[in-house]
């Protein structure tokens, strides 16, 4: 019983060994990876976008566009910056563009509008250098959203306090994996808060 209990302890071993070292090795292939499998199952190239429009007595969407959709762009003039922006916060999205978390409001609707982006291929490796009074623009299809920086935080990625949902004033809260210079996964965001300051919707 003993050497059976000590050859499992010795194969535990080799096999954790085993699994660092492919990880070691091949991290970059399994992120690759990972990513084309999501890519698979989420295809924003062919996603149509219907009619998004919004109701201005009640400041809600009547049609919502589809998961993984792009539905404009958002732009930071200070970073001579232009992203598309898409609902949904999946990595095939996010691999594209700026994604507007589901769990949030849309712009519009006067709430929080929640939006991400990955701080790799230059997507949002800049955002800490937006200043306060930087403007964030987003272009819809239903409209022109104009937000003014006001404040910036370096938060736990478990802080959820930090991203509070609240319809009283409508803001817009971006943010990106800190240091936005690091690589695999990190456990602090850089968020960059804006409130509204313009806006106008299309026919």
């Amino acid at each position: 019983m003993k050497a059976t209990i000590s050859d499992l302890i010795v194969a535990f071993i080799y096999v954790a060994v085993f699994v660092l070292i492919v990880y070691c090795l091949f991290a970059s292939k399994i992120s690759l990876a990972m990513r084309m499998i999501d890519t698979i199952s989420i295809d924003t190239s062919k996603k149509v976008l219907k009619d998004v429009t919004i109701d201005l007595e009640t400041r809600n969407l009547k049609a919502y566009p589809a998961f993984g959709t792009k539905y404009g762009t958002i732009s930071i003039p200070s970073l001579n910056l232009t992203k598309d922006f898409y609902f949904g916060d999946s990595l095939s999205v996010l691999r594209n563009g700026i994604g507007n978390s589901g769990g949030a409001y849309f712009p519009g609707e006067g709430g929080s509008i929640i939006a991400m982006g990955h701080n790799y291929k230059g997507i949002l490796k800049d955002l800490p250098k937006v200043k306060n009074g930087d403007q964030i623009i987003l272009d819809l299809i239903y409209g022109k959203f104009v937000y003014e920086v006001y404040d910036a935080e370096i938060v736990y990625y478990e802080d959820s306090d930090k991203l509070e949902l609240q319809r009283e004033e409508e803001r817009l809260m971006l943010y990106t994996c800190y240091p936005t210079d690091g690589f695999g996964h990190a456990v602090d965001r850089y968020v960059v808060y804006a409130r509204l300051v313009e806006e106008e919707f299309y026919d």
